[in-house]
């Protein structure tokens, strides 16, 4: 058995503009300060109408509760945690939510993050969400990009066989390797990654997604990118 975190007391969050809402997503929420499972939460049905907030379409898409909750919250303006344990989660191995956490989650993660920025979009109250989605694109990836990155080093594939991992399990490979090369430096990302908590994890995350989408660097650069990935990849196949 696990026993999830609990707050130690109640502690209300305000979200009274856009701004709010999006550092709020991306900060807290992305990096689970609140979880974002659909069980562990009461909703109110009234933001639920009116923002239409429904489970993505596409039963392949997972996890479904992340989609749900990220649509939410965009429409809320306060939510209230509370430092009770009022819900028991048994965790079964060999269930679907088991076996789905073991795969690389490329497509889902795509489908998920494609699936929110229409929505947003479609939704008159997330006008500044939409038009600041980029940095929400790149970090909703970020989990799949590191299980791909553990992936490769683990089989011993190539950077290039990873990218073509990629484009065969996201359609418009080349359009998401854009769009993720553009957010790359964007200051909502930058600033993301300077506030999670695991630097040297964020530091060979930063590394290797520039190495994975062959970001344009000087001769020098690139070959210490590269130099210090092959360092970090050589610790990682000790440990595995």
């Amino acid at each position: 058995d696990r026993i999830m975190p609990v707050l130690k007391e109640e502690k209300t969050v305000i979200l009274n503009t856009d701004e709010q809402r999006f550092d709020f997503l991306l900060g807290p929420f992305r990096r689970r300060a609140i979880r974002w499972e659909v069980w562990n939460r009461v909703f109110r049905r009234d933001i639920i109408e009116k923002g239409h907030v429904r489970f993505p379409g596409d039963r392949n898409a997972y996890p479904e509760d992340y989609y749900f909750n990220y649509c939410y919250v965009a429409h809320c303006s306060r939510i209230l945690m509370l430092p009770d344990m009022l819900y028991e989660y048994r965790l079964r191995p060999g269930s679907v939510s088991d076996r789905l956490s073991r795969d690389l989650m490329i497509r889902t993660s795509n489908l998920i993050t494609l699936a929110l920025e229409e929505h947003y979009r479609a939704s008159a109250d997330c006008g500044y969400l939409a038009d600041h989605f980029p940095p929400f694109y790149y970090l909703l990836h970020k989990g799949a990009l590191r299980r791909l990155r553990r992936y490769q080093w683990k089989q011993g594939l190539t950077v290039r066989d990873a990218r073509d991992i990629l484009r065969e399990q996201i359609g418009d490979g080349d359009g998401f390797i854009r769009r993720m090369s553009e957010a790359y430096d964007d200051p909502a990302v930058r600033a993301s990654y300077r506030e999670d908590r695991d630097r040297f994890l964020q530091f060979t995350e930063r590394l290797y997604t520039a190495e994975l989408l062959d970001l344009p660097a000087s001769g020098f650069r690139r070959a210490l990118r590269r130099g210090t990935l092959r360092l970090i990849r050589r610790f990682f196949s000790k440990r595995v």
